[in-house]
């Protein structure tokens, strides 16, 4: 039993075919218990271990404040160990353009439609700051701190928006162009044997 959480989800799963094998109380604690473990989730501290790698990608355009949200669709149990944003000039009405850095850009994730992932803290005087949202760089993985989100849903869904951290007026003082924003997100399936493709929502 190389990975104790794994296996014991997978043993979860098959008490629920077989619900003589434990008691109800029993069973769901034990479940709960592996919900919230990482053992074995990382290789060492700075690799997590992912066979799966998936992708959002939005058009962030240098004159609208936020991009349209992009809903994936993951069709199955998954845990996502670790994420990588990249950014790229994506204006070819202005090829000259730079590409904005990172730290220009803010992250909205979503689960289910409900679960908010992203925050601000409340203090601060700025008007109009949209505290749902984080600075891109911060979800990407680092040390000591990796990425470890559970989505046990049959069906779970991701939602993904990008704003500008700053003003518009900014971006064009700037001079940054569109920007095409990818985060790839590395996944370990908690099925053993599924490989569902990924959808996008409605």
């Amino acid at each position: 039993m190389g990975d104790l959480r794994f296996d014991v989800l997978t043993f979860v799963r098959e008490v629920r075919q077989r619900p003589a094998l434990a008691s109800g109380d029993a069973l769901d604690a034990l479940e709960q218990a592996a919900q919230r473990s990482f053992d074995g989730g990382f290789v060492t501290q700075t690799s997590p271990v992912a066979p799966l790698t998936w992708m959002s990608r939005s058009l962030l355009k240098k004159d609208q404040q936020e991009s349209q949200p992009d809903e994936l669709k993951l069709g199955e149990p998954i845990e996502i160990v670790g994420c990588l944003p990249t950014i790229l000039a994506n204006d070819e009405a202005n090829p000259l353009l730079l590409a904005p850095p990172a730290e220009a850009i803010d992250v909205f994730l979503e689960l289910n439609r409900r679960e908010q992932l992203t925050a601000q803290g409340e203090k601060g005087s700025a008007v109009g700051r949209d505290r749902t949202v984080v600075n891109l760089p911060m979800i990407s993985v680092q040390g000591p701190r990796l990425f470890g989100l559970y989505l046990g849903a049959a069906d779970p869904i991701l939602s993904i928006r990008f704003r500008w951290a700053v003003p518009l007026s900014t971006v064009a003082a700037y001079g940054w162009a569109d920007a095409q924003v990818s985060i790839g997100f590395y996944v370990r399936p908690l099925i053993p044997g599924r490989r569902s493709a990924v959808g996008r929502g409605a």
